[in-house]
């Protein structure tokens, strides 16, 4: 499911970032997890927002 890979991406995605913290500098760190905050939000807006309004049955509980 699309749904599932999203919440994957997400995941990876979030947890690569105490990555990036842990070997960069503050700088690099910076300006990763802006980025890593811009694809998750472009992620939720056009892609898992319209998912779950077509089909709300697949939203994940506790999601909100």
């Amino acid at each position: 499911l699309i749904s599932d890979l999203m919440l994957r991406f997400g995941k990876e995605l979030d947890e690569s970032v105490a990555v990036v913290q842990s070997r960069c500098d503050e700088d690099e760190f910076k300006v990763y997890r802006e980025a890593v905050g811009l694809i998750m939000g472009e992620m939720l807006i056009k892609i898992m927002n319209p998912l779950y309004e077509k089909h709300p049955e697949i939203k994940p509980k506790g999601l909100k």
